[in-house]
């Protein structure tokens, strides 16, 4: 048996599979490495400002909001946004889930300012938008507060788009 393994490799010696694998493991590693440097904490220009507010009689009655302005001087499209609480703050029980990942779904403004329903924005330069995310209605105001300011509510993820003549993708991870 053992020659049986030993005369494996010395064949895949032969033919030049180790080279190969190499090669390949190689480029695995420059593929992930760049994938992890386009995930940015900060795009500037793109300014994210963080607020508490409970407001009784609402669905969601204590509200971390996220007011994000576009300053970067063109079109950006954000997409695929989701977050993921942290261990500091409780979300609410009402709000939507993927149960296996714990991702919250986050919603933007709608055209109308009216009411949170837009999955992805598009912000001309010096537009805004708002979402929330919806904190459990027992948490206290002082505990959210200083999960604000500590950043330690959990992580915003979503893609930015910059319209430009060769359109640029840049994963957003931003902690809240």
């Amino acid at each position: 048996m053992m020659d049986s393994i030993y005369d494996f490799f010395l064949g895949a010696n032969k033919i030049g599979l180790w080279p190969a694998l190499s090669a390949l493991s190689a480029v695995g590693g420059l593929v992930l490495a760049m994938n992890y440097i386009r995930t940015k904490s900060y795009t500037r220009g793109l300014n994210f400002y963080i607020a508490h507010s409970r407001e009784e009689g609402t669905n969601f009655p204590n509200k971390i909001i996220i007011n994000i302005r576009n300053y970067t001087g063109g079109t950006v499209v954000i997409t695929n946004p989701y977050f993921k609480f942290g261990k500091t703050i409780i979300p609410d029980d009402n709000a939507t889930c993927d149960s296996y990942s714990k991702e919250y779904e986050i919603k933007f403004e709608d055209s109308e300012k009216r009411y949170l329903n837009e999955v992805d924005i598009m912000l001309r330069h010096k537009e805004k938008t708002i979402t929330f995310i919806p904190a459990d209605p027992k948490e206290s105001d002082a505990k959210i507060e200083e999960a604000i300011e500590s950043h330690n509510v959990g992580i915003l993820y979503c893609n930015v788009i910059w319209l430009e003549d060769r359109p640029k993708i840049i994963r957003v991870r931003k902690k809240i």
